[in-house]
């Protein structure tokens, strides 16, 4: 876009040197270069380029561009107009001609993303407090906190006979509160508790787990280990 108080951005030969500081320098013929390039960036051969107009760029009004003998604008010399220095039989000559394209300006990629290191994304500072039938798990959010959009509680049974893991997932706890209030669960039976944080459709690392054993009547925190 060119006014009279915008002039327009400067102009370059295609992978070449600059033409005109802006459109007012290139109709008004007072350009750096005539060193034309073709669209493949290689020399213009041909001295001579149709253009149908007047020096300043105006149509012609007896020789327009698509007339038998139409206006053309000459590279060779500084004296010569390049955008109307002379008509020719448009059937006989093998000129070209000029196309201001806009350039587009392509954004940088943007800069990597470091993967978070292994740990980064477990909650920190797991605890659990024991009530009758029931525990209270706090906890802090993991070093790599931007971007948490949740978090799953983990919860398996340590049974008499059978150690092998039977972890269920709980219901899911408010992202923003970092305290979770368990009840129905056996006194005098020990469980382990892990947590998970959640990014979008994610999950990031573990915590390390905690156990618990409500007993009764009686409260107790188990610290994190962690």
């Amino acid at each position: 876009y060119a006014s009279q108080s915008n002039k327009g951005a400067p102009i370059y030969w295609l992978g070449g040197t600059k033409v005109a500081d802006d459109y007012a320098d290139f109709y008004d013929n007072s350009w750096d270069s005539r060193a034309a390039k073709t669209q493949s960036g290689s020399g213009y051969p041909n001295r001579g380029i149709w253009t149908g107009s007047n020096a300043n760029g105006t149509a012609h009004t007896t020789n327009p561009a698509g007339a038998a003998n139409a206006r053309a604008g000459s590279l060779v010399a500084a004296g010569e107009s390049p955008l109307s220095h002379t008509s020719s039989a448009a059937s006989t000559i093998q000129n070209g001609i000029y196309v201001l394209s806009p350039v587009i300006i392509v954004a940088p990629a943007p800069p990597a993303t470091t993967p978070p290191a292994p740990g980064d994304t477990a909650p920190r500072g797991l605890r659990v407090v024991t009530m009758s039938g029931g525990v209270t798990i706090s906890w802090a959010p993991p070093v790599e906190a931007d971007g948490v959009t949740g978090y799953e509680i983990w919860m398996d049974r340590i049974a008499d006979t059978d150690d092998t893991p039977q972890w269920r997932k709980l219901s899911d706890p408010y992202w923003y509160a970092f305290i979770y209030i368990l009840n129905g669960i056996e006194n005098g039976k020990t469980y382990e508790f892990k947590l998970r944080a959640k990014y979008g459709s994610r999950t990031g690392d573990a915590s390390a787990p905690v156990y618990a054993t409500p007993l009764g009547s009686q409260d107790y925190w188990t610290p994190a280990v962690r």
